[in-house]
């Protein structure tokens, strides 16, 4: 009952989050940005919206599915990108902090770490199925391989989205 309401509200959200970006985006950007934007800024945010409505299909279909992998998936579906978003969010800090005001940044880092406790504590009291490929008896080793998993996939995706940000402390 509790994972349906919670994938019900996240059903909701991301489909007004995606619509407001995707009906308004000279708005969105006119409150984000710190700079001007034009049509090819409000193309990306629209896309962005287009995605994010999109997301919102799965954990409605399946909020009413009684079988923890599905529930398992539909978790993931939203972990990895908070932890993508975090990555992007530290990168826009660092690198251009004139681009985006603090205040927004700071908002959205809260919101992802919120969304992103929120979706493992639902995964690990659903008990972290993840169907027969992996010894279900071994929750604790089924958890480390997944979590070794969304890290490679996380670490794997900023890699090759920015690697000198990635080093920008440890080469010269």
């Amino acid at each position: 009952m509790l994972t349906s309401r919670l994938l019900l509200i996240d059903s909701i959200v991301s489909f007004v989050s995606g619509l407001v970006l995707f009906l308004a985006p000279h708005i969105v950007a006119g409150v984000i940005f710190n700079r001007p934007t034009d049509g090819v800024h409000w193309h990306l945010i629209r896309c962005i919206g287009g995605q994010i409505i999109a997301s919102a299909y799965a954990p409605f279909k399946m909020r009413k599915s009684t079988s923890p992998p599905t529930q398992t998936v539909c978790y993931l579906l939203r972990i990895i990108p908070c932890i993508l978003f975090l990555m992007l969010l530290f990168h826009c800090r660092s690198q251009t902090p004139d681009l985006i005001s603090l205040k927004y940044l700071e908002w959205m880092k809260y919101f992802l770490f919120a969304s992103l406790a929120t979706y493992i504590l639902a995964l690990i009291g659903s008990g972290w199925h993840v169907g027969s490929s992996l010894f279900t008896a071994n929750r604790i080793g089924n958890g480390l391989y997944q979590f070794d998993s969304l890290a490679s996939v996380a670490i794997g995706a900023t890699w090759m989205a920015v690697p000198k940000w990635l080093l920008h402390r440890q080469v010269e």
